[in-house]
């Protein structure tokens, strides 16, 4: 088992990971709306490690436009 960084997925895979059909079936799993969608495209999307995103506020993350955005201060 490797220890470590993943690398970050390639542009032809987090499309497809993060692509419309991909993100439409997994809110239709997401009944109770717990936010499965927000955090699988936050991990994809914006490349973010998983106990970064789990463990954030829901104010952390929003969209601009169309685009997700992870929202946080690097001071």
């Amino acid at each position: 088992m490797k220890v470590g960084r993943r690398k970050p997925f390639s542009d032809d895979v987090a499309k497809a990971l993060a692509s419309a059909q991909n993100l439409a079936d997994l809110k239709a799993l997401d009944c109770d709306d717990p936010g499965l969608r927000d955090v699988w495209e936050a991990l994809v999307v914006t490349g973010r490690r998983c106990s970064e995103v789990l463990n954030l506020r829901l104010v952390c993350i929003d969209r601009h436009g169309k685009i997700p955005m992870f929202w946080h201060d690097q001071t």
